[in-house]
């Protein structure tokens, strides 16, 4: 009796101890699965992505089909397949993947889900503003590349025969009129935030051909509502070991009442009525406005480049303006602080640069034209003020969807 109560006393201990055994196997490769699921999904977004960015004219093609307000397809792989969605809101898509791993214990599959929305944003380059654009006048908004000999001429200088057509006049407003083209010329493209609308009278939009063809109004696809733009608060340079104003000086000839020789300078706001001089690269940050006027201008010299910001108050570019000798639009930039609050280009010279202020309201009337590019939250092109923005800067384009939030279903 002490005999078999021992040995089912074994028995029950060795067959718990089996189905423990078991239990924890199949934890384990149900985890494996679930794991293996992952790499799955992931392959479905990734072609999803794949989809959205390769420009087709419809999502309805590679295997994508128009089903239920959505855009559907399955993919069958050794594993197991996967289920893919994509909504149809162009500025915001969602895309949706669910995955079917096999399951390695029965019959069927594991199964998982996420859903991802997408952005496609602007980048700061060209003339982007957060509200609303104004043209009037007849001005002309078009693109070269000062670093590229076939869209310049000598120097990098803008030439109006190698002119392009790779400018987006873009506004993230989704408001009606966020973009009032009047009488302007834009050699390239337009978009509003969505459910913004663009208007033109007796101006053009669109590529080169179109202009050439002496056509009006929107050329088909260079107007659209699909506008994302990140347009980021400025913030301040390091003022670590900054100056204070520097002294003046003649220079071959001309009388600087300051001459900035490179380093930072941390000054109060500045008004120049007379010449001043940047002969290395220099930060100026600025507590109250920055202004030229009358005789005044600054000067750029050749191997100089200068970055002003401006924390409050306004920027305010006339008289003279920059003389920007380099010729180069990235060696001359202004940046508003949030609390800079208006922008004012209409210097006889030509403005050769970019300036970033996302909080002011900006305007253009320079008759000499701006080179470079624009970011504020509003802008006013008048007087036939031209515009031309320089693809060397970068960006303008636009940008490929890219995750913006993933959720697991």
């Amino acid at each position: 009796m002490i005999v078999l109560v021992i040995a089912g006393l074994i028995g029950i201990t060795l067959a718990a101890y089996l189905t423990w055994i078991g239990n924890h196997n199949k934890l384990a490769v149900r985890s494996q699965s679930w794991n293996a699921a992952l790499p799955l999904m992931e392959a479905g977004i990734e072609e999803a992505l794949a989809h959205l960015n390769s420009s087709p004219a419809t999502w309805a093609t590679n295997g994508f089909a128009l089903a239920n307000n959505v855009y559907a397809k399955r993919r069958d792989v050794t594993e197991g397949y996967y289920l893919l969605e994509i909504s149809t809101n162009i500025s915001t898509p969602t895309i949706t993947c669910w995955s079917y791993h096999n399951s390695p214990l029965k019959a069927g599959y594991i199964k998982r889900g996420v859903r991802v929305t997408c952005l496609r944003t602007y980048s700061s380059g060209g003339l982007l503003v957060k509200n609303q654009i104004i043209m009037s006048g007849g001005s002309r908004i078009d693109s070269f590349g000062s670093c590229d000999p076939a869209q310049s001429g000598p120097g990098g200088v803008y030439d109006i025969s190698k002119s392009s057509d790779h400018v987006t006049v873009a506004s993230t407003a989704g408001t009606a009129d966020a973009i009032h083209v009047g009488t302007a010329e834009i050699y390239g493209k337009v978009a509003v935030g969505p459910g913004g609308t663009a208007t033109v009278a007796g101006g053009s939009v669109g590529d080169m051909a179109w202009h050439a063809n002496g056509n009006t109004g929107f050329q088909p696809g260079s107007s659209s509502s699909d506008s994302s733009i990140s347009i980021s608060n400025v913030d301040p340079p390091s003022l670590g070991g900054a100056f204070s104003l520097p002294p003046g000086g003649t220079v071959n000839g001309t009388n600087y009442v300051r001459i900035f020789t490179g380093g930072t300078y941390l000054i109060g706001a500045i008004q120049f009525s007379a010449p001043g001089l940047v002969t290395a690269p220099t930060t100026i940050y600025c507590s109250g406005a920055f202004k030229i006027s009358g005789s005044g201008f600054i000067r750029i010299a050749p191997g100089a480049s200068l970055k002003v910001y401006v924390a409050a108050g306004e920027i305010s570019v006339s008289g003279g303006g920059v003389v920007n000798d380099t010729l180069v639009a990235a060696n001359c930039s202004f940046f508003g602080m949030p609390t800079c609050d208006k922008v004012t280009v209409s210097g006889s010279g030509a403005y050769i640069g970019s300036i970033t202020a996302p909080s002011a309201s900006a305007t253009l009337s320079g008759s000499a034209g701006y080179f470079g590019s624009l970011t504020t939250s509003n802008a006013t092109l008048s007087g036939g003020a031209a515009f031309h923005y320089d693809t060397c800067l970068g960006g303008n384009a636009k940008q490929p969807y890219s995750p913006n939030s993933w959720t697991e279903l």
